[in-house]
C-alpha cells in the first residue's frame, strides 16, 4: 500500500470511531453547537489557523508549545 493509501486509511479508521462523547467513561460533556475540522497536515493547519486570526474581532489567544522562527512563523507574528 502506498504510503498516501495508508494515511487515508489510518484517517478513515479515525471519522469512523463512535464519537468520544458517547462513552460513558469520557470525562469531558458534550457540549452543544461545539464543531471541528480534521486537519491532515501542517499546510491545511497553517491556512485554517491564518485565516482564523485574520477573521477575528475581538482578540487572539494563542499558545504554542513549541515555535521556530522563520517564514510561516512571520505570518503569525510579522
Amino acid at each position: 500500500m502506498a504510503n498516501g493509501d495508508e494515511d487515508q486509511s489510518k484517517h478513515h479508521r479515525v471519522l469512523n470511531r463512535e464519537p468520544v462523547f458517547l462513552n460513558p467513561k469520557h470525562k469531558f460533556p458534550y457540549r452543544a453547537h461545539n464543531q471541528f475540522q480534521l486537519l491532515i497536515d501542517g499546510r491545511q493547519f497553517y491556512r485554517a489557523m491564518l485565516a482564523d486570526i485574520l477573521s477575528a474581532q475581538a482578540y487572539i489567544l494563542f499558545e504554542t508549545y513549541l515555535w521556530e522562527s522563520g517564514e510561516i512563523s512571520k505570518q503569525f507574528i510579522p
